[in-house]
């Protein structure tokens, strides 16, 4: 219905926008408490100009979507951040994600909600450049040890 509606859909995202509903809304879905206010109107903003014929369709194939299988098979060094009071993807999935895949690493940012990267993007920052100087030392040894071979 939302597909077929979507121009009503979409005008009325906007007026929820303009009177304060998608606020509160993203705040109770969204956010830890954490967030600034820009933030928050950042996040409402956004949700009101995503098309929401595009936003079913991708809800629709995500009921569908399992890639657990593939997992396994991903063999580099992944890093999977989650936030601690997320509601939309929860921490454990992240945690399965953790346990199935070799070679992963897991960092629980809290508090922070599902856009935890505007909420603790400093926390964020700081997990993806140590992981990144971790692979980036990890690789120079390799190459090293079999320079000297």
């Amino acid at each position: 219905m939302t597909i077929w509606l979507s121009p009503l859909v979409w005008l009325m995202n906007w007026l929820s926008y303009l009177n304060g509903s998608s606020h509160r809304t993203t705040n109770w879905t969204s956010f830890s408490g954490q967030e600034t206010r820009g933030q928050l109107d950042f996040a409402a903003k956004f949700t009101a100009k995503q098309s929401p014929a595009v936003l079913a369709k991708g809800i629709l194939a995500m009921l569908a979507w399992d890639e657990t299988a593939t997992l396994k098979g991903i063999q580099i060094p992944t890093l999977i951040i989650t936030s601690s009071h997320d509601k939309l993807t929860v921490p454990a999935a992240s945690r399965h994600m953790v346990a199935v895949r070799p070679n992963a690493e897991l960092v629980e940012v809290a508090p922070a909600g599902h856009p935890g990267f505007l909420e603790r993007s400093t926390s964020y920052d700081s997990a993806i450049a140590a992981f990144v100087e971790k692979c980036a030392g990890a690789r120079s040894k390799k190459e090293h040890s079999v320079a000297s071979m």
